[in-house]
C-alpha cells in the first residue's frame, strides 16, 4: 500500500510541474534533426550547428530526435509534448523503483523523486537529455537485478544509449561502481569477518587434504588397517569425526561460493569492457565519441557561448540549485553514520552526483538521478523515530513544493 501511494504522489508530483507546451526554442532544432535522420541529404559540414565554426556534421542523438519527429508526424505538438511527459513519467516511475530495490523506505524514496522531479522541472523540455531519466534508474535496476545472467541485458541498452544521448560514458561510471561494490565491498563493509571466512576456508581445504591422506595411508598398510580408510569409519571414529566436522560445517561450501562470486566478477568486468565498443554501432561508428571530445576539449567555449553551460556563479540562483545542492550534501553526509561508511557503490555515486551538481545547471538532473536512490538507502538504513521520519518527509515535501513552482514558471515563461 505504501509503495503505491508513493508512486502517486510521484505522478502527481510531475502532473503539477509539467508545462503542457513547447517549453524551449531548440525543439524546432530536434524536429529537423529527425527529419533529417528520417530520410534527409547527408550533410557533411555545417557552419552553423555547432558551437565551433565549420564542424564536421555529426548526431549522434539521431534516435532521439527520429522519435520526436516521429510523434510531430504522428500528432503535431500535442504528440511531441505527449511524448516528452510519457519518457519522464516512466523515468520518474523506475527512480522510484530503484530507490526501493536500492533498499529505500516507500514514503522517504518517494518525497526524495519528488525532489528530483521539482529540481528538474526547468529542464524537462523537448531535447534529448530527458532519456537520462529513464537510462539511469533502468541501468542500475538491471545491475542490482539478484539474477547475473539479466546483466547482458546491458549491452543493447548502452548501444541504445549511445544513440540517444551523448552521455553514454555515465553507463560506464554506473557498471565501474557495481563492479567496485561487488569486488571491494564485501571486504570492506565486514573485514574481521572476511578474513576469518578467509582463515576457515584455507583451514577446511588443508582438513580436507589431510583426510584424503590419511584414507590412503591407510589403505598402504595392509588389510588389517584398509578397513580404516572407509569414509564411515573416518566419520565413526573421534579424530574422523573432527576431520569431517571441521572439513565440510561450515565452510564446505565456501569455495563454490567464491567461485560463483568471481564468475559474477568477470562477467560484470567483461561487460564494462564491452561498453566502449557499443557507440559504434552507431551510424557515425567513431565519429559518436567525436561528439563526446568536442563536449570535453571545448568545454570553456561552450560555457562562454551556450546559456546552459555557464558556471553556476555566473547565473541567478533559484530554488531547484539549492534543492540539488541540499540533496547531495544530504547524500554525502549521510556515509557518515556506521552503518553507511562501507557502502563503495553509492559513494561513488554520491561523489559524481558532487562533481556534476557543482559545474553547471544543465547537469543538475543527471546529478540527483545519481544520488537519490543511495540517499534512500542509507536514510532507511539511519535509527530514526517514526515521528522524526515523517516530519523529515514533510519538510522535504514543502521544500520540492516551493522549487516546483519556480520551475515551473519559469518554463513557462520561456
Amino acid at each position: 500500500m505504501a509503495r503505491a501511494v508513493g508512486a502517486a504522489l510521484v505522478l502527481a508530483a510531475l502532473a503539477a510541474v509539467l508545462v503542457p507546451r513547447f517549453t524551449d526554442v531548440e525543439v524546432f532544432l530536434r524536429l529537423a534533426l529527425g527529419r533529417l535522420a528520417w530520410g534527409g541529404p547527408r550533410v557533411a559540414h555545417d557552419p552553423f550547428l555547432f558551437s565551433v565554426a565549420d564542424g564536421r556534421f555529426s548526431n549522434p542523438e539521431w534516435l532521439g530526435d527520429l522519435a520526436f519527429f516521429g510523434a510531430w508526424r504522428a500528432g503535431g505538438e500535442a504528440a511531441v509534448v505527449g511524448l516528452r511527459v510519457a519518457i519522464v513519467a516512466v523515468g520518474a516511475l523506475l527512480a522510484y523503483a530503484c530507490a526501493l530495490r536500492s533498499g529505500g523506505r516507500a514514503l522517504e524514496s518517494a518525497a526524495l523523486v519528488v525532489c528530483l522531479v521539482a529540481a528538474s522541472a526547468a529542464r524537462v523540455t523537448e531535447r534529448d537529455d530527458i532519456h537520462l531519466f529513464w537510462l539511469v534508474p533502468a541501468y542500475r535496476l538491471v545491475l542490482l537485478s539478484p539474477h547475473p545472467r539479466r546483466r547482458f541485458a546491458l549491452l543493447p541498452l548502452g548501444a541504445l544509449w549511445a544513440n540517444l544521448h551523448g552521455s553514454f560514458p555515465v553507463g560506464w561510471a554506473l557498471v565501474a561502481a557495481r563492479l567496485a561494490e561487488e569486488a571491494l565491498g564485501a571486504c570492506s563493509r565486514n573485514s574481521p569477518a572476511a578474513a576469518s571466512d578467509a582463515l576457515a576456508q584455507a583451514s577446511s581445504l588443508l582438513l580436507g587434504l589431510r583426510k584424503v591422506v590419511l584414507r590412503r595411508r591407510c589403505a598402504r598398510m595392509g588389510p588389517p588397517l584398509a578397513s580404516l580408510a572407509a569414509p564411515s569409519v573416518l566419520a565413526t571414529s573421534s579424530p574422523g569425526r573432527r576431520l569431517e566436522r571441521l572439513a565440510t560445517a561450515p565452510y564446505g561450501n565456501r569455495l563454490l561460493v567464491d567461485r560463483a562470486e568471481r564468475r559474477r566478477l568477470i562477467q560484470l568486468a567483461a561487460i564494462l569492457a564491452l561498453h566502449p565498443l557499443l557507440p559504434l554501432l552507431s551510424p557515425d561508428g567513431i565519429g559518436t565519441y567525436r561528439f563526446v571530445w568536442h563536449h570535453v576539449v571545448d568545454g570553456a567555449a561552450l560555457a562562454a557561448q551556450v546559456n546552459e553551460w555557464r558556471p553556476l556563479d555566473s547565473e541567478p540562483a533559484t530554488l531547484a540549485e539549492g534543492l540539488t545542492h541540499l540533496l547531495v550534501l544530504a547524500a554525502l553526509a549521510s556515509f557518515l553514520p556506521r552503518a553507511n561508511r562501507r557502502r563503495v557503490e553509492g559513494l561513488v555515486l554520491a561523489v559524481c552526483g558532487a562533481l556534476l551538481a557543482g559545474r553547471t545547471a544543465r547537469l543538475g538532473p543527471l546529478a540527483l538521478l545519481l544520488v537519490v536512490p543511495p540517499l534512500a538507502a542509507n536514510l532507511a538504513r539511519l535509527r530514526a523515530s517514526s515521528t522524526v521520519r515523517a516530519l523529515a518527509t514533510a519538510v522535504v515535501l514543502a521544500a520540492a513544493a516551493l522549487a516546483g513552482m519556480q520551475g515551473r514558471a519559469q518554463a513557462a515563461s520561456r
